[in-house]
């Protein structure tokens, strides 16, 4: 059943696409648990959105058609997926883990980050989220700077007392 998420994920961009509105009601029955989830668009193998909620504001179900459009369509970094390629995109749906805060001394919090996890930057009303396939690119201190960088941020703001950087786990759903 959980294989349906990332199906869900590709109609709700399909319907957008042929001018109507995935009705997610069903999906909201089947997936009624709120929990944080990004979904990412890749076409052709290439990110082309990556877009959630890493905190459980909706339910599983709501929260994967709402973040398939917004990767879809909103991604500022990418323009927006257009019909003809609809038949090259494949959706991943990653279900987070609840939020676990990073706490110690600042030049510590890099070592802490460990192999497998996800990381969020908040500063404000501002946060970047790197999954844990992201964060493989990456030496532990520069994903944090990356993650800085996604949410608007210098990267020198994870040094900063009063940014709060979490890490956590990922359940990842693929076509």
């Amino acid at each position: 059943m959980a294989d349906s998420l990332p199906a869900a994920a590709r109609k709700a961009v399909e319907g957008v696409l042929n001018g109507r509105q995935y009705d997610f009601k069903e999906l909201e029955r089947q997936f009624p648990s709120k929990a944080g989830v990004f979904v990412q668009v890749l076409y052709k193998g290439e990110p082309r959105g990556s877009v959630g909620f890493p905190e459980p504001v909706h339910s599983i179900g709501k929260a994967t058609v709402l973040a398939a459009k917004a990767a879809a369509f909103e991604d500022p970094r990418f323009t927006p997926v257009k019909k003809e390629m609809l038949a090259d995109c494949r959706f991943e749906v990653s279900i987070l883990s609840k939020l676990s805060e990073v706490k110690g001394p600042r030049k510590e919090l890099p070592g802490k980050i460990g192999k497998g996890q996800g990381i969020m930057i908040r500063f404000g009303p501002s946060e970047g989220v790197l999954l844990p396939g992201e964060l493989e690119e990456f030496k532990p201190e520069e994903a944090l700077d990356a993650a800085c960088e996604k949410a608007g941020l210098a990267p020198e703001t994870r040094k900063d007392e009063n940014a709060k950087i979490y890490t956590f786990t990922v359940r990842t759903l693929t076509e």
